[in-house]
């Protein structure tokens, strides 16, 4: 599908391939390899590129999620290592984001079942029809006025987060290895129940988990990675940013040296990202509030992320917001339905989890090209992000498939 662009030119909008070449569908590919009922059965199948029986052979199982690499930024970065092991391409989920794919990685289900759906996300737990407060940011699992902690308001976790997760579903010792700072969070906790956490601080610590798990394994063992920087360095600074490079190539580094420390220990080791980025420029960086009328048909803050955001409608204001916001937007901007996303299968194939509906709101705007969107509750910085992600561009939407077999 080609989407008309404006500014950086057009580019053609990539929807996940939720049938056989998505994260969604490598996560079935593990589950049912480490003996998980069920997985891979429904609309989402194995993935085309690493099916089960490549998995089920492997004594262990090692899944490495880089935050923020891209398809494109492995091609031009200074990734020897990891280009040396690669084996295809995959797309992310819908919206290409850490919230909603890393909960994929963690749960093995599309965002249409799990419905978390964003950095921002309205909820229900919280009330409020037209109070910023009732809108929450998932992972650092607060409110998104003021920051305040969701269990302080007697929200749990359990109240956010829907299904089981990964670790409690497959045959094998489950470790999740992830930033000292993350492993006691509600996000984490929530999401890692039947793994051993194991908190690190730096990429070689990082590796040395990875290895140390591995190397005193009594039986098969399921390893859940995570490194984030990389997605920290892009926001800031920018995907094809020095700074983002310099990192990428700290990765690379430690990338060999774990692919060298598994060898002989029969451990299928995989690679991959969360989401690709997208750099923006100061004049794609818009300010909702300098919309003529946007915030006044509002009923809720933008919900989802600057390139994928989830408009809650005054319903007297419904039958004019799409031509008038599509109009004010010059461009920038697809308005779509939000209910025609489910329908038409951009948030996963399976049947749409009850409350997914009412997390992605009356319309979504599906920013063209480089264009991002944001406003600002009360306390909150200026956006000021550089490299920006949860789109249906190319660049956002492929990641690498990186793979190492066993020996």
């Amino acid at each position: 599908m080609q989407v008309e662009g404006t500014g950086g030119g057009p580019r053609a909008m990539r929807l996940p391939d939720y049938r056989d070449g998505s994260i969604v569908n490598l996560m079935q590919s593990i589950l049912a390899g480490l003996g998980a009922s069920g997985a891979g059965d429904d609309a989402h199948g194995h993935l085309a590129d690493l099916g089960p029986e490549e998995v089920g052979d492997a004594g262990h199982v090692v899944l490495l999620v880089i935050d923020g690499l891209g398809r494109s930024q492995l091609e031009s970065g200074p990734a020897p290592a990891l280009r040396a092991s690669l084996r295809g391409t995959m797309t992310s989920v819908f919206p290409s984001t850490t919230a909603s794919a890393v909960t994929t990685f963690l749960t093995g289900l599309a965002p249409v079942e799990h419905a978390v759906t964003g950095w921002f996300m309205r909820t229900r737990e919280l009330g409020g029809t037209g109070e910023a407060g009732s809108v929450i940011a998932p992972l650092p699992f607060t409110t998104r006025a003021g920051r305040t902690d969701l269990a302080s308001l007697g929200v749990s976790p359990a109240d956010v987060f829907i299904g089981p997760n990964v670790f409690e579903r497959v045959r094998a010792d489950c470790h999740a290895v992830q930033p000292a700072e993350l492993v006691d969070s509600a996000y984490s906790r929530a999401h890692t129940r039947g793994a051993a956490s194991r908190g690190f601080k730096g990429l070689d610590a990082l590796v040395d988990s990875i290895l140390g798990v591995v190397r005193h394994a009594r039986r098969r063992t399921y390893v859940s990675a995570y490194w984030p920087m990389l997605d920290t360095l892009s926001h800031k600074f920018g995907a094809a940013s020095s700074r983002a490079r310099r990192h990428l190539a700290a990765i690379d580094t430690r990338f060999e040296r774990l692919r060298a420390g598994l060898a002989g220990s029969g451990t299928l080791l995989v690679a991959t990202a969360d989401h690709g980025f997208i750099d923006t420029r100061p004049e794609s960086r818009l300010d909702a509030a300098s919309i003529p009328e946007f915030s006044k048909m509002l009923s809720q803050p933008l919900c989802g992320e600057p390139r994928i955001a989830y408009c809650y409608v005054e319903d007297a204001r419904r039958a004019d917001f799409e031509q008038h916001v599509g109009g004010a937007l010059n461009g920038a901007a697809r308005v779509v339905e939000s209910a025609s996303m489910i329908e038409a299968g951009w948030f996963g194939l399976a049947d749409p989890h009850p409350r997914l509906s009412e997390r992605v709101g009356d319309y979504t705007l599906v920013m063209r090209d480089d264009y991002a969107i944001r406003d600002r509750v009360a306390g909150e910085k200026r956006f000021r992000h550089i490299g920006v992600h949860g789109g249906a561009s190319r660049e956002e939407m492929h990641v690498p498939l990186v793979v190492v077999p066993p020996s």
